[in-house]
């Protein structure tokens, strides 16, 4: 055998041994990283099974106790949501508004957690001089309306 023919042979078993070696120490590390994620799991991740649907807005009307939005429904007709501005705080977040961009219809995501309410996103235009926003009295609806704790929510 001539010397570049061993130093070919060399190289590739040098080679086949890194990559094994590379290999066996991911699985350990897969493995590792497994055990780890179990026994350090958190069992209310666990038990979250979410799911969303999302609505466009027809209209949003801020009032004193929180937004009155109007949303169009998938048979096409217009449904309502009382959100209170309680919601919205970081400390609750049943609701969460965020904005959209430009060229963005508005929306809103209503999520349930195992067929129930979860939380609802409420996504528009930051620009309040947008048509979609609003503004209503506060005497127009009564404010016993904001009062709730759930949504119910006409799909």
């Amino acid at each position: 055998m001539s010397l570049t023919m061993k130093r070919i042979i060399l190289a590739f078993a040098v080679i086949f041994v890194l990559a094994g070696s590379f290999s066996v120490s991911a699985q350990t590390q897969g493995q590792n990283n497994t055990q780890q994620t179990e026994q350090s799991g958190n069992s209310e991740e666990e038990d979250l099974d979410l799911y969303y649907i999302n609505l466009p807005i027809v209209k949003i009307f801020t009032h004193p106790k929180g937004y009155y939005i109007l949303y169009r429904s998938s048979n096409l007709k217009i449904g309502k949501l009382y959100v209170p501005w309680e919601w919205m705080d970081f400390r609750d977040q049943r609701a969460i508004y965020d904005t959209v961009g430009k060229g963005v219809n508005p929306y809103i995501s209503y999520i349930t957690n195992n067929g129930s309410f979860y939380q609802l996103r409420i996504k528009a235009s930051a620009n309040l001089f947008h048509p979609t926003w609003g503004v209503i009295g506060s005497s127009s609806i009564p404010d016993e309306n904001f009062d709730v704790d759930s949504l119910n929510i006409i799909f």
